[in-house]
């Protein structure tokens, strides 16, 4: 699966279109009552509104950044086969093609570590 940072292009109105999960962290921001209510501030002019929307998206921007990067640079992702788990591989060279496999007499660990794309 791989980890969209994404962007976000605000429009002079306020209105903000975006992907990835910098739009799904501004999206969660611009629902909550505390921005509601500075938008509705009175005497908020219509640029005011515009640069907190912009300050939110440059924020969640870089929040997302942040996390995807630590994401890509330190998961660890551990996946046990267990011995209920038969036929999980396929013989290509079997008797008879795609042939399920006998399963592991017993819990087999794969651990890997690398990169998150």
């Amino acid at each position: 699966m791989a980890m969209v940072i994404g962007s976000i292009a605000v429009d002079s109105e306020g209105r903000y279109i975006g992907t990835g999960l910098t739009k799904r962290m501004l999206d969660e921001v611009m629902a909550t009552d505390n921005l509601s209510d500075a938008m509705s501030t009175p005497g908020m002019s219509d640029s005011q509104k515009v640069q907190l929307v912009q300050g939110m998206a440059d924020y969640c921007g870089a929040m997302a950044k942040a996390i995807v990067d630590e994401i890509q640079a330190n998961a660890e992702v551990t996946v046990t086969v267990s011995a209920s788990d038969a036929g999980l591989q396929r013989m290509p060279a079997a008797t008879t093609e795609d042939t399920p496999c006998k399963a592991p007499a017993g819990n087999v660990e794969l651990a890997t570590k690398g990169s998150v794309a």
